[in-house]
C-alpha cells in the first residue's frame, strides 16, 4: 500500500511539473480565454462599426456648418485609448500653416458618419490659428502620456518577462475610441494569426507594449487554437 501511494505521489509530482502553469486552472487565465473569445468569435476587425486606423488617418474634418475644411494626418491617444488630439492639415482654408494640431475636447471634435466634426465655422478656426499654434506642443507632444497611433503599427508585444508574443497588426476604432489592439501572434506556434485585445488592457511605456504573463499566454493559446 505504502509503495502504490508512493507511485501515485511521484506520478502527479511529474504530471504537476509538465502541466504548464496556465493550465492548472487558473481563474485570471480562463477568464481571460473566456473574454478574448467573446471579442474575437466575430473577428472585430472585419465589423463595419470597427476602423482601422490607416482608415481614420484619411478621415475628413468638417466645420460647424459640414464644410469639409481638412484631413486628418495622425491621431493622438491617451493609455485608455481615447482621442486626445488630432494632427490636422486644414488644407481647404486659406492659411499659411495648414498643417495643426488641435485639442480633442477644446475643439469639441465629435465623429460622425463622413468625417469628424469641429465646433467651430472655418472663418472661426482661422481666427483660432495663433492660439493653436501657440498650445501646439501641449496639444501634442508635451503629454508623454499620449502618443501617436499609426507609430504603433509593427511594434512588438511582449509578455512581463519580455518574450515576444506578436506585433501590432492594427488598432481598430469606434465611434471616436480605440476599442482594441489587433495583434498578430507569433508565438506558441501560431503563425501570425490575428487577436484582438481590450486598447486598455496592455501597459504602455515609451515604445514598448506588454501584457501580464496570463493573459499573454491565453492570447498565445487562443491565437495557436484558431
Amino acid at each position: 500500500m505504502r509503495h502504490l501511494t508512493a507511485i501515485l505521489t511521484i506520478a502527479l509530482l511529474a504530471l504537476s511539473i509538465n502541466t504548464p502553469a496556465h493550465a492548472q486552472s487558473t481563474p485570471a487565465y480562463f477568464s481571460a480565454l473566456d473574454k478574448l473569445n467573446s471579442i474575437n468569435r466575430s473577428k472585430p476587425q472585419q465589423r463595419a462599426s470597427q476602423e482601422p486606423i490607416k482608415e481614420l488617418i484619411s478621415d475628413r474634418i468638417l466645420d460647424s456648418r459640414n464644410k469639409v475644411v481638412g484631413e486628418i494626418k495622425e491621431v493622438i491617444l491617451d493609455r485608455n485609448g481615447a482621442i486626445a488630439a488630432l494632427d490636422v492639415e486644414f488644407d481647404r482654408l486659406r492659411i499659411s500653416h495648414d498643417r495643426m494640431i488641435i485639442d480633442y475636447d477644446q475643439f469639441g471634435v465629435r465623429p460622425v458618419s463622413n468625417g469628424f466634426k469641429v465646433n467651430y465655422t472655418d472663418d472661426q478656426i482661422v481666427e483660432l490659428v495663433p492660439a493653436i499654434l501657440a498650445n501646439i506642443e501641449t496639444a501634442s507632444g508635451g503629454n508623454n502620456e499620449n502618443f501617436a497611433a499609426s507609430e504603433m503599427l509593427g511594434r512588438k508585444v511582449k509578455n512581463k518577462e519580455g518574450k515576444t508574443i506578436g506585433k501590432v497588426a492594427d488598432v481598430l476604432f469606434d465611434n471616436g475610441r480605440a476599442d482594441y489592439l489587433l495583434i498578430a501572434v507569433s508565438a506558441g506556434g501560431a503563425r501570425g494569426e490575428k487577436v484582438a485585445v481590450p486598447f486598455s488592457r496592455p501597459v504602455y511605456k515609451g515604445k514598448t507594449i506588454t501584457l501580464d504573463d496570463t493573459y499573454a499566454q491565453a492570447v498565445v493559446d487562443y491565437a495557436a487554437d484558431q
